[in-house]
């Protein structure tokens, strides 16, 4: 299975870069192995485009709100479907934009809400008011979502009750969220 999701992954955006994989994995290693280190890689804030550092803010988020990895994973799976984890990125209509793709009402509040809210930080912190104050959740979703120990029915809850994408792509979103776990298991 992680065969599968990582050729696919290869299939979507190319041979990645060997040297940035094996830093990647070294800082993987370092997480599991080293306590220490897992605290400093949770304390960067900054915006970037890079895809495993933006992972792994997003994961220690909202793991620190106090979500499973089940909720977990399934959120980076939307994610990166919907963004490819890139905060800075907006669709080629100019419709979507940032983590989730906000677009229409919930993309002018991100937007009004914050001075740069491009960053990653201000992003993450505007999707936990959307999940817990705003009552963003359609459909039952949410109670799916909080309560599944299924990835699949997560990705599925969140991507319907919370993204409302267009064109969903379960498959792919189902796909990265698999991918994220097998990656973040021994988190």
């Amino acid at each position: 299975l992680i065969l599968f999701n990582l050729i696919l992954l290869i299939i979507a955006f190319g041979i990645p870069d060997l040297k940035q994989e094996f830093i990647t994995i070294s800082v993987i290693e370092n997480r599991i192995n080293k306590p220490v280190s897992l605290e400093v890689n949770r304390s960067r804030v900054n915006a970037s485009r890079d895809i495993k550092t933006n992972a792994d803010r997003i994961y220690v988020f909202l793991e620190q709100k106090g979500m499973n990895k089940i909720q977990i994973c399934a959120i980076l799976g939307n994610l990166y479907q919907e963004s490819g984890l890139n905060p800075e990125i907006s669709e080629s209509n100019g419709i979507g934009y940032g983590l989730a793709q906000w677009s229409f009402e919930r993309k002018s509040k991100l937007l009004a809400k914050y001075d740069n809210p491009a960053d990653i930080k201000n992003q993450l912190d505007y999707l936990w008011y959307e999940l817990t104050e705003l009552e963003m959740w359609t459909g039952g979703y949410e109670n799916i979502f909080y309560n599944t120990t299924s990835l699949k029915e997560a990705v599925i809850a969140f991507c319907n009750g919370f993204e409302r994408a267009g064109i969903p792509m379960i498959d792919k979103r189902l796909a990265y969220a698999e991918y994220y776990f097998n990656l973040y298991k021994e988190v």
